[in-house]
């Protein structure tokens, strides 16, 4: 805890060269080390580890021991440990010694700066019109801070980013940049912490052993424990993280113009959140490459393909608006719809009753306002919004591969998988507890590596599939838990002595019913979440890309289910074989639910709506609100004891102002980063895109809903990683890894989905065949069949619209079926005078017909043309490909024997020299046990 003080806030308007007051000056200072290195050179904190004294002396004596070993370790390591304490709280800040760093980078092939980047990019066609709109770009682009500016040659020397990458070897360390960049820029603050997280990962704190006395009876076992996560899991610690680099905010945020004007005077987090992360920021284009530096390659790729994402959304969504537009004029014109509302030709139509008795005989005039907004989304600019959308996810896709791939070059991630990933701990010690038939000679390097056996990856795998299918068998069993409450609803619903709930019943039974449904959407995600993490860390995956990989496709699939099962419901299986009068399917002596006269294609829409937003907005709820309660706790804990130290009675807000935590205390009072702390996000993304594109004809509005979700959403997790949780340590990631595949897959069946549903669930076809056989009768007609009602329906009522309508002959809606004589009931089936009454009609197959050669040209057509885009669109910019093989060239020239006058190091000092200058007092490193 740094001392309180009443110094008045730095950088007042006016105070241009104002030192900043002792508080604000001793908590920058609290980024480094108490003690310099021999040479007095400042060290910087690469990591902290923190954990809160127990109030159980034997636990926490034990956990003391543990400590004790994994910092032995550490040191042993070549890291430098220092030591805190305020009151319960006690941490331990970690320094990486340059030669343990230098050690690390050979040992695991780091790559490392080489040499500067003389590449200048060819202008292309598109890179010449966009500069005729250069003025427009600038509005939305962030500000540039001298360290991103290219143009200043003194900077862009200094940033390691502009550099050639090589895979360091201490055999040609004299070719490296170290020198033209200097030690503290030729390892990065990421690149720090990411090696020093790998020490921290690797070290064992307790040892495999097992103590057997005379008898041969096992008297003591105990198993062989590695890496920092297990001990935060034991409670050993209750928290690891590199540090921030300082407040994310200024004390005057008034004063935001004239900081961000000076951009020198801020830290890289307040520089991520003013131009990034604030709301006033909400319109400008990501700041990617300091993001990049800050958070790692792999959050840096996420924000990425979230920004492409959300900008290709407001091109569906403009679409979107169109077609709802155009559905929305189109309302009032003459078809179906005018033809069913008062006034229209069909309109007196008596229909036969929804439901068992008291249901009652209505008139098709009762449901103009449910088939007019049927037609609001329902009508022939759907076929072509669904075509649309299908070739906006090809090319959404396609484009993305480019934008990725550029990042992969730039960010210097291409083969990271194959060249630099390295083993997950917990594999290598699965394979060393193992004979030594669970080691095989690598084919390229004739190294030994662990591996696992095929028998032993099945048996794991065929455990993992069984239980993923059996909580599906839950999720299906939930679905028809749903859909059969919605039956009962709406029977009762119908049955009630309110005229409100009577009519409604049908609406009240869908709305409840998609409540109940997001309600076990959002518990089963969470039960399943710790299913899924457990089974991937018993299948033991080779590196941390394929565990992510393997959770995320056994997250994705139970997820698919769960999200959409009860839409593929509605879409495909309601209002389809409910029977005919006097020969209906029922459940529990309850028939079918059946769909509203204009269809059913609203009540998806209105389920789409309920889940899709509800989603979102409970998803951000809880990413943002949860956090910050946790965060006010623990600081206000902290905060607490360190006044109680300092003798500072706590009797109003003003005493909190007066102390100043250090760097790590403010830092342990924020949320803990997840384990998987990109999973969750990828996630809700993939499935909104589900939304969008699975049944993109039902709902031509849920890409606009989409992007302004995203609006917020990219800006709600940029204040997330920036302000609200502790800082992650900086991984490593080749692309998005399995959720192109997803998302590819998505857009595939987007395809199938959207087919079938303007085939068989809208009335497009309907209207299409009726336009075209039968164009004499009324639509209505064409698509409903009479059913004799004195004998399929005896005493049954009429509504009270029958009786009132001058159309009808009908004085009494008592008992009215003899009067009524003949109603009308949804199917393609002869009328009930017909010779062969209720059997299937003409028109059943001349619209089978039409639904099925619709679907086969539909989706034909739409794969072919996505086929075509993607062949059309390179995979990646021929510029890249040109600066791909200049790094090649000059890696191999350089490292191999080229022209020595591209030394880039410009000096002849060894690397030797620079070691002792800024390590002269560091532990001599030992490798791994």
């Amino acid at each position: 805890m740094i001392a309180s003080t009443d110094q008045p806030n730095y950088g007042s308007v006016g105070m241009e060269e104002a030192e900043p007051p002792a508080h604000v000056k001793a908590a920058m200072d609290t980024l480094f080390l108490d003690e310099p290195s021999q040479d007095g050179t400042r060290r910087r904190i690469d990591y902290i580890l923190a954990w809160e004294t127990s109030k159980d002396e034997n636990e926490e004596a034990k956990r003391a021991q543990f400590r004790k070993t994994f910092e032995k370790k550490l040191k042993r390591r070549g890291l430098v440990i220092e030591r805190a304490e305020d009151g319960d709280f006690k941490f331990i800040k970690l320094h990486a010694t340059y030669d343990c760093l230098f050690t690390l980078a050979d040992q695991l092939k780091i790559k490392l700066p080489l040499r500067m980047n003389d590449t200048t990019p060819e202008p292309t066609l598109m890179s010449s019109i966009m500069s005729y709109f250069k003025w427009l770009g600038d509005m939305f682009q962030p500000p540039l801070f001298p360290e991103d500016d290219d143009e200043i040659e003194e900077l862009a020397v200094k940033n390691s980013y502009n550099y050639y990458t090589a895979e360091y070897s201490h055999t040609r360390k004299d070719k490296f940049a170290h020198e033209a960049l200097g030690l503290e820029n030729f390892f990065t603050v990421a690149e720090r912490n990411r090696l020093v997280r790998h020490i921290l990962d690797e070290v064992v704190f307790q040892e495999e052993k097992k103590v057997v006395d005379d008898n041969g009876k096992v008297v003591e076992e105990t198993n062989k424990m590695i890496g920092i996560t297990r001990m935060v899991k034991m409670g050993n610690y209750t928290a690891a993280y590199p540090l921030h680099d300082g407040p994310y905010r200024l004390k005057n945020d008034d004063e935001h113009e004239r900081w961000v004007e000076h951009k020198v005077e801020l830290n890289p987090r307040q520089k991520l959140y003013y131009t990034w992360a604030s709301p006033r920021a909400w319109y400008k284009i990501q700041p990617m490459d300091p993001i990049r530096r800050y958070f790692g390659e792999k959050i840096g790729l996420y924000f990425s393909w979230l920004g492409y994402y959300t900008q290709m959304l407001a091109l569906a969504g403009v679409v979107g608006i169109a077609v709802f537009i155009i559905g929305l004029i189109s309302m009032g014109a003459d078809g179906p719809q005018t033809q069913a509302c008062p006034g229209g030709n069909s309109s007196s139509m008596i229909m036969c009753p929804l439901c068992h008795s008291p249901c009652k005989f209505w008139m098709l005039e009762d449901a103009c306002s449910s088939v007019r907004l049927n037609h609001l989304f329902d009508n022939n600019a759907t076929v072509f919004f669904a075509i649309f959308l299908a070739l906006w996810g090809t090319l959404f896709l396609e484009f993305w591969k480019r934008t990725q791939n550029v990042n992969a070059y730039e960010w210097d991630l291409f083969g990271f998988e194959d060249e630099q990933e390295i083993l997950r701990p917990e594999y290598e010690e699965m394979a060393k507890q193992r004979e030594t038939s669970w080691f095989k000679k690598n084919p390229v390097t004739d190294a030994l590596e662990p591996f696992t056996p095929t028998s032993f990856k099945i048996t794991r795998m065929l455990t993992s599939i069984s239980l993923v299918l059996t909580m599906i068998a839950v999720v299906i069993a939930a679905v028809v838990g749903v859909v059969v409450y919605r039956i009962i609803i709406y029977n009762v619903g119908a049955r009630s002595s309110s005229g409100f709930i009577k009519d409604e019943s049908s609406s009240i039974a869908s709305g409840t019913g998609s409540v109940l449904n997001l309600i076990f959407i959002m518990v089963f995600s969470a039960i399943y979440g710790q299913i899924a993490y457990w089974l991937t860390t018993f299948e033991c995956p080779r590196t941390d890309t394929e565990f992510e990989d393997s959770y995320t496709v056994k997250m994705f699939v139970f997820q698919f289910v769960n999200y959409y099962s009860s839409i593929i419901y509605i879409a495909f299986f309601k209002g389809k074989d409910l029977g005919y009068p006097g020969n209906y399917t029922t459940i529990l002596g309850a028939r079918l639910e059946a769909c509203d006269p204009g269809g059913c294609l609203i009540e998806l829409t209105e389920q789409l709506a309920i889940i899709m937003i509800g989603k979102q907005f409970i998803n951000n709820v809880q990413e943002i609100l949860v956090p910050l309660m946790s965060e006010y706790m623990k600081k206000k804990k902290i905060r607490e004891e360190a006044a109680a130290e300092q003798g500072l009675e706590i009797r109003r807000k003003s005493t909190f102002s007066k102390l100043v935590l250090a760097r790590w205390e403010d830092d342990y009072s924020l949320t803990p980063q997840p384990e998987m702390n990109l999973f969750g996000e990828y996630l809700e993304m993939v499935i909104q895109f589900g939304f969008a594109t699975l049944f993109a004809c039902a709902f031509p509005l849920a890409p606009f809903f989409a992007f302004v979700n995203n609006v917020i959403e990219v800006r709600l997790d940029a204040f997330k990683f920036t302000g609200v949780l502790q800082r992650p340590w900086a991984q490593k990631a080749q692309d998005i890894g399995s959720w192109y595949g997803i998302l590819d897959y998505i857009s595939v069946l987007a395809v199938l989905f959207n087919a079938f549903i303007i085939a068989f669930t809208s009335s497009y076809i309907d209207q299409l065949v009726w336009t075209h056989t039968s164009p004499q009768t009324s639509y209505w007609e064409f698509r409903y069949a009479t059913a004799d009602a004195p004998l399929i329906f005896p005493d049954y009522d009429c509504e009270p619209s029958i009786v009132e309508s001058s159309a009808h002959n009908i004085s009494d809606a008592k008992n009215c079926s003899q009067a009524v004589g003949a109603c009308y009931y949804l199917g393609y089936r002869n009328d009930y005078t017909a010779p062969n009454p209720y059997d299937l009609n003409q028109n059943y197959w001349h619209v089978l017909a039409a639904r099925l050669i619709f679907v086969i040209v539909f989706e034909h057509f739409v794969f072919f043309v996505k086929s075509f885009l993607a062949y059309i669109v390179p995979d990646m910019p021929g510029e890249v490909k040109v600066q791909q093989l200049r790094e090649q060239h000059l890696t191999r020239t350089i490292l191999f024997g080229g022209d020595e006058s591209e030394e880039p190091n410009g000096a002849e000092a060894h690397l030797g020299d620079q070691f002792e200058a800024m390590d002269g007092s560091m532990e001599v490193y030992e490798p791994p046990e």
